[in-house]
């Protein structure tokens, strides 16, 4: 405990383990505003004859001093709230030291912002208000979206991050409301107003130029991109979709200067990291195809006798009993439909295959075990 706030807690422990008199209820509330203006008073004082580095971890102590103290007072309160006769006297005397404490924070704050330490956890007190302030705006949006008929597609998407957004406030620090609040601001501007043809891009577009780099929204973005590029029926299909979101993430103008966590890459670096791995595994697998044909290994169609169907199956068969080892279905996938060509396709689709590869039609698996029960009677045959 630092010495400007001693006075402080002693008058506090007296509330706690004293018998407190409801005639002196009065004489507590001027004694907590008396050490709220002098302790603001003593720390202004120092932090003028302190630099600007020693200053701020001068006040940085006297913040978490006096969250420690808010907290504790929270703890008290709580068990109070408990027993079964509670004392209405001491209740609010520890409620006007509460009060007290909160408000030489929230002066803290607002007269000293370069040393606040805004990367702190709230206290408990303040992270509860502004966990149902922030429930109870963020309803009011989806409640907006609605009643502008806005897809339901787009509707769900802003409700799963908002959900994560309210089950994390409890643990925000000062940066994050300070961010939420300019979030919330800039999504009342726009939701206002907003087109009921608006696609799921849009909102991410929008909360991207808001630097939103929660994980739930890095995530939610990362399975757009996938879905995106597994609707695409070629390589060439994909490049394009990925470059074309590249330029759009690229191109974003930041209308919040600070991201929602200081301890996360920004939404846009991220994401363009993510994109460009996805673009390098395309190239990987084109130059892998590329080389195969160059060296006489693979011709550029490298056509079979089966079906689109019938070779999703052989090839399923084939990952199922560890033939063929890839990093994922999805590589694997890729490389197929990259490589080889069927009797009734030319080029095979992504989609198509991956329909096929988890959907198997009784005919088609028919011909796929003649195709190999026929390899089974040769290698007995010769061997």
């Amino acid at each position: 405990m630092t010495f400007e706030l001693l006075n402080l807690k002693q008058l506090i422990d007296l509330a706690i383990h004293e018998d407190p008199d409801p005639s002196q209820i009065k004489e507590h509330l001027e004694e907590s505003e008396t050490e709220k203006a002098r302790i603001l008073m003593s720390i202004e004082n120092a932090l003028v004859e302190t630099g600007p580095e020693k200053g701020k971890q001068y006040l940085n102590q006297h913040q978490k001093s006096l969250i420690f103290l808010l907290n504790d007072l929270e703890n008290e309160l709580t068990a109070l709230s408990s027993e079964p006769a509670i004392d209405p006297t001491r209740k609010d005397i520890l409620i006007s030291y509460q009060s007290t404490i909160d408000n030489i924070l929230i002066a803290l704050e607002n007269q000293f912002p370069h040393y606040f330490d805004f990367d702190c956890k709230l206290p408990v007190t303040r992270a509860r208000t502004f966990s149902n302030q922030l429930k109870q705006q963020l309803n009011d949006l989806q409640i907006i979206l609605k009643n502008n008929k806005v897809s339901g597609e787009v509707t769900e998407m802003f409700s799963t991050i908002t959900q994560e957004l309210i089950n994390s406030s409890s643990d925000h620090n000062y940066q994050q409301t300070t961010y939420l609040h300019s979030l919330i601001k800039l999504m009342q501007q726009e939701f206002s107003s907003y087109n009921p043809d608006s696609s799921v891009l849009d909102l991410i577009i929008l909360l991207i130029s808001a630097d939103l780099n929660h994980p739930c929204f890095y995530h939610f973005c990362c399975g757009y991109i996938t879905g995106e590029i597994e609707q695409c029926d070629h390589l060439a299909q994909q490049y394009r979709i990925l470059n074309y979101l590249k330029k759009i993430v690229e191109q974003i103008f930041k209308v919040i200067s600070i991201p929602y966590s200081t301890s996360f890459s920004k939404i846009d670096t991220a994401l363009l990291r993510y994109i460009n791995a996805e673009i390098a595994y395309l190239q990987s697998v084109d130059v892998m195809a590329g080389d195969l044909t160059l060296t006489g290994q693979m011709p550029k169609t490298y056509q079979v006798t089966f079906t689109v169907r019938q070779l999703a199956i052989f090839m399923y068969l084939q990952v199922e009993v560890g033939i063929v080892i890839g990093e994922s279905p999805k590589s694997i996938r890729r490389y197929i439909t990259s490589t080889y060509s069927t009797v009734d396709r030319t080029q095979i689709s992504e989609k198509s295959f991956k329909n096929a590869y988890y959907s198997h039609s009784g005919n088609d698996i028919k011909k796929v075990m003649e195709k190999l029960a026929a390899m089974l009677a040769l290698a007995k045959e010769r061997y």
